[in-house]
């Protein structure tokens, strides 16, 4: 290997005696190709992994080309298998989330919400990324960030007065840094957030209600006043059943602060042609850990029943710090235990997906209504 592929500050000798040590604990020969081992390391100095590498045990570090190269030699991929250290996934997607009351002809309660994410290894370099947990010391981790907007209206956008025992309204706008962890073999799944924003006119929810709708929805004068979000939420699944066509998992989450604070579980049944739950996000690129060569086509169906037990929530209770909203609910006026039950469909080609979903809510409120809608994600690995 030529010098002028080697970093500064690492021994060529050193490099090449962990790329050829049997000892070291590789599973399978790599090509000694210069240009080769050029185009691996850049990926090494990718995953900030290389430190690790030189000095003890990693978990799976990828070596590979380029992904315009590896589509005519795939067979240059191969894996440097240790044991010890989580790996970052090299994947990066982009996210557009749509949900609206619209796609079941209602307009009330949660009527639309709207999120943009991006997940990229980049994001495993933010300070935040120390706070939010890993699965394990095996765990494959993503890491991303997204900005969402939600709006919360009561029956009638249009009244003209407070109704009393009506959903207040209410819009929240928050910056959402996430880390998603797996662990394969052991079929778990770690989600994990930090949500901070705003609740009020400043998330601009009744501005872009009000461009909507062709009469203008008066009751946000009315809205619940601004205040500070400040949210962590986690997640954790569990596989229970999981074969070709199958899986059966089981979830169990919570929420703490001045957005909402709740706890819950859920049952989750997907049926379709997929790769399994818990070895990735979604798709994944030739060239990457995740990536098999299994069938370029996905799609499935899933069915989730979940229970929450609700303790807070800003959009009904008003903000923990402003107390000057004209109308908000009591904690004695909610219904605090939640049903949910979600159902989707699935179809990914490649690099590219489409999820549609539709979500049913018992009442949030003592005397309130059902509710139900529609959405929308589309998704591509880029």
């Amino acid at each position: 290997m030529s010098g002028e592929h080697t970093h500064p500050g690492i021994k060529k000798s050193v490099l090449n005696e962990v790329l050829q040590s049997p000892d070291q604990g590789i599973s399978e020969n790599i090509y000694k190709d210069d240009t080769v081992v050029k185009n691996n390391y850049s990926d090494f100095r990718k995953q900030d992994n290389i430190g690790t590498l030189l000095s003890g045990p990693a978990n799976q570090l990828p070596v590979a080309e380029s992904y315009d190269n590896l589509k005519s030699n795939p067979d240059i991929y191969k894996t440097l298998s240790y044991n010890g250290e989580p790996t970052t996934s090299l994947n990066r997607y982009f996210l557009i989330d749509f949900e609206n009351d619209v796609f079941t002809n209602t307009d009330y309660y949660f009527t639309n919400g709207m999120q943009i994410s991006v997940i990229a290894p980049v994001f495993q370099f933010f300070g935040l990324s120390r706070v939010l947990p890993s699965i394990g010391k095996n765990a494959l981790n993503y890491y991303g960030a997204g900005i969402r907007q939600n709006m919360y209206t009561g029956i009638n956008p249009e009244a003209t007065e407070i109704t009393l025992y009506d959903r207040p309204f209410s819009g929240i706008l928050y910056f959402e840094f996430f880390k998603i962890s797996y662990d394969t073999d052991r079929k778990l799944k770690l989600s994990s957030s930090i949500r901070t924003g705003v609740l009020g006119s400043y998330s601009m929810a009744s501005s872009l209600q009000s461009g909507l709708h062709d009469l203008y929805p008066v009751g946000w004068k009315y809205q619940i006043q601004n205040d500070i979000i400040l949210n962590f939420q986690t997640q954790i699944e569990k596989g229970i059943i999981s074969n070709r066509n199958f899986e059966l998992n089981v979830s169990a989450q919570s929420s703490a602060g001045t957005m909402n604070t709740d706890l819950g579980g859920a049952l989750m049944l997907r049926l379709g042609r997929f790769n399994g739950y818990f070895k990735g996000f979604y798709t994944a690129k030739p060239g990457t850990i995740e990536y098999t060569n299994s069938q370029k086509l996905n799609y499935w169906m899933v069915a989730e029943i979940s229970q929450q037990f609700i303790l807070y929530n800003a959009t009904l209770n008003g903000g923990l710090f402003q107390k000057n909203s004209p109308y908000t609910l009591s904690y004695n006026e909610l219904n605090h235990h939640l049903t949910r039950i979600n159902i989707g469909i699935s179809c990914f080609y490649k690099q590219n997906g489409i999820v549609l979903g539709f979500t049913q809510i018992s009442p949030e409120i003592k005397g309130g209504r059902f509710h139900r809608w529609g959405s929308i994600r589309l998704v591509r690995n880029f």
